[in-house]
């Protein structure tokens, strides 16, 4: 048997089985239900999502990196400090060999006198549990402002749990160094 010329720009694939044009038609057909099946099954998820979620009040719709909000001084208040000794504590570890070193002042912020002095007989507990959230804490989860909002955020809640009923009007950092 003699090959012709269409045989040969074929090749030999294309004398056994189907022809190519029907291998492309199924694998498009197949395509195209897959690319439907999963457009459909997630605009399913979204209209489920959209008609059972409550009502939006404004105060869900603050941006979620917003700090927390502070409380201002009425007339006649002022805010007051209260500086915590420095903490040096080895933050956990990563890939790197070399554990990485956290250099941090911290100075808390009140409005009144006496969640200062409550803050000032709390101090151990605060500095140890301060301690304690930064040995858990990695270099990278501390980078950059998020890292930073982040610990603010940690130390003015262990800060109002050491001194309940009172509150930290905010956490302000005086030094961070992380070596």
């Amino acid at each position: 048997m003699s090959k012709t010329p269409q045989d040969k720009k074929r090749g030999p694939a294309a004398r056994k089985g189907a022809p190519r044009s029907d291998n492309k038609l199924v694998t498009t057909i197949v395509v195209t239900a897959f690319i439907a099946t999963v457009v459909s099954a997630s605009a399913v998820l979204l209209l489920q999502r959209v008609f059972t979620a409550g009502p939006v009040t404004t105060a869900q719709i603050a941006p979620p990196d917003a700090p927390p909000s502070r409380v201002q001084p009425t007339p006649g208040q002022t805010f007051v400090y209260y500086d915590f000794p420095k903490l040096t504590v080895f933050l956990k570890k990563t890939n790197s060999r070399q554990p990485a070193l956290a250099n941090i002042r911290v100075t808390a912020e009140f409005i009144d006198e006496a969640p200062l002095q409550a803050a000032r007989s709390a101090q151990p507990r605060i500095m140890d549990a301060m301690q304690s959230f930064l040995r858990e804490c990695s270099r990278e989860e501390l980078d950059g402002r998020a890292g930073t909002d982040m610990l603010r955020q940690a130390f003015v809640e262990i800060v109002n749990d050491a001194i309940m009923p009172h509150q930290a009007n905010t956490v302000l950092f005086k030094e961070i160094v992380i070596q």
